[in-house]
C-alpha cells in the first residue's frame, strides 16, 4: 500500500516537473507541441490546439518559445494558422493540428506555446 501511494506521488510530482507551461486563451487549449528533430537540429514542430469555445475558429496566432536541454530560452517564433477555401474552420470540440518551421532555432529541445489571438468564423476576435 505504501509503495502504491509513493508511486502515485512520484508520478504526480514528475508530471508537474516535466510539464510544459502552455498559455491557453480564448477557450483554446494547447494539447501538445512536439519538436521534430533530424540530425540533432529542429526541422519543424507540430502543435495541436483544441477548440473548447462555443464558436468555430477560422484563424489563430501563437508564440512558440524554444528551450534547449538546459532549459535556457533560445528564441521565439510566431506561428499562424487560418482556414480557407480548402481548409474548414475548426468547430467546437475539434482539434487543430499544424506544422511550423521556425528559422534559426536549431537546438531546441522543448517548446512552449502561448496563444496570442483567435479569429472566429462569426467575425469576432479574441482578445
Amino acid at each position: 500500500m505504501k509503495f502504491k501511494i509513493l508511486s502515485l506521488l512520484f508520478l504526480f510530482f514528475a508530471s508537474k516537473a516535466f510539464s510544459q507551461d502552455h498559455k491557453n486563451r480564448c477557450s483554446l487549449k494547447v494539447v501538445s507541441a512536439e519538436p521534430v528533430v533530424w540530425n540533432d537540429k529542429l526541422k519543424y514542430y507540430k502543435v495541436v490546439i483544441s477548440n473548447k469555445n462555443k464558436k468555430a475558429m477560422d484563424a489563430c496566432e501563437w508564440t512558440a518559445t524554444f528551450y534547449d536541454k538546459f532549459d535556457k530560452n533560445i528564441g521565439e517564433a510566431i506561428g499562424k494558422w487560418s482556414s480557407g477555401s480548402i481548409i474548414d474552420p475548426i468547430q467546437p470540440g475539434e482539434k487543430l493540428t499544424d506544422r511550423e518551421t521556425p528559422k534559426n532555432i536549431g537546438d531546441a529541445d522543448r517548446i512552449v506555446i502561448s496563444i496570442n489571438k483567435v479569429h472566429f468564423f462569426d467575425g469576432t476576435v479574441c482578445p
